[in-house]
């Protein structure tokens, strides 16, 4: 990816993914669609260019957040967990 895009200022993870039923009923393609976009492609993407953000000495990252990280919905466990999952990410 680096290569690709060279290096940049500031990376915005602001993708997300969200399917609202039942943890019994989701269904194990959904529960992977909803990590890979939510929790997957920001890790990949920080892993990625975090090395040449500390090489210059500059960069930022904004990884765009929920809520229902921190609130339990109706419905919403899979994507619940996956936002939890990504302030984890940003916390560390």
């Amino acid at each position: 990816m680096r290569q690709e895009a060279g290096d940049i200022d500031i990376l915005v993870n602001n993708a997300g993914f969200a399917l609202w039923a039942p943890t019994e009923t989701y269904a194990p393609k959904d529960l992977e669609a909803t990590w890979a976009t939510n929790v997957r492609a920001p890790f990949l993407l920080v892993a990625a260019f975090v090395p040449a953000m500390l090489e210059n000495k500059n960069g930022a990252i904004v990884n765009i957040g929920s809520i229902a990280a921190d609130l339990g919905m109706s419905g919403a466990a899979a994507y619940s967990a996956s936002k939890a999952a990504l302030h984890a990410l940003t916390r560390a």
